[in-house]
């Protein structure tokens, strides 16, 4: 992981791949799935460094289509996690989850990104990945710019995810070793 990120190996802590390893499972997401997914988190996050947007979310206030009805929740559920997953809707869907499983964590609405980004980096994305079908739909080979679109909402050139996509297809049978 360290390696297809470009971080140090220290940087990388054993919580980190204990998410990552129950992100995986949890959320189904095949090796060859992996490969799109871990590109599209290298990009987002710089490489795994910023598990919170850079922007403060105030961009998002009262944006509906993120679920973002009452002051504050823009900055509140801002991009968190390796993918930036964005606003109240998609917070409070990862709570639900995590309620439906018995693994209730209140803190994740009230305290919103920056928990979520501490706790969960992986998770809320892989749950983010799941809820939206990506599996599925990395099955048919789609292009990593298509990828990048449905994360994103719309069409991004993505030259980092690629790179990263390819790092990940290149470097994950020696990973899963």
């Amino acid at each position: 992981m360290a390696y297809i990120m470009g971080r140090k190996l220290e940087e990388i802590s054993d919580e980190l791949m204990d998410d990552y390893a129950t992100c995986c499972e949890t959320f189904q997401i095949d090796p060859f799935s992996q490969a799109y997914f871990l590109g599209q988190c290298g990009h987002e996050s710089a490489g795994l460094k910023y598990a919170i947007e850079w922007h403060d979310g105030s961009n998002y206030e009262f944006r509906s289509d993120l679920g973002n009805l009452e002051a504050g929740d823009g900055v509140k559920f801002a991009g968190t996690g390796w993918l930036q997953c964005t606003g109240r809707y998609n917070h409070q869907r990862f709570s639900d989850y995590l309620k439906f499983l018995g693994k209730e964590d209140p803190s994740i609405m009230e305290i919103g990104k920056t928990y979520t980004a501490q706790h969960y980096p992986f998770s809320i994305s892989g749950f983010w990945w799941h809820d939206n079908k990506m599996n599925q739909y990395c099955g048919t080979i789609p292009t990593v710019d298509s990828v990048g679109a449905r994360v994103n909402g719309r069409y991004l050139p993505k030259l980092l995810a690629l790179i990263w996509s390819h790092l990940c297809i290149t470097m994950l049978p020696f990973i899963r070793e």
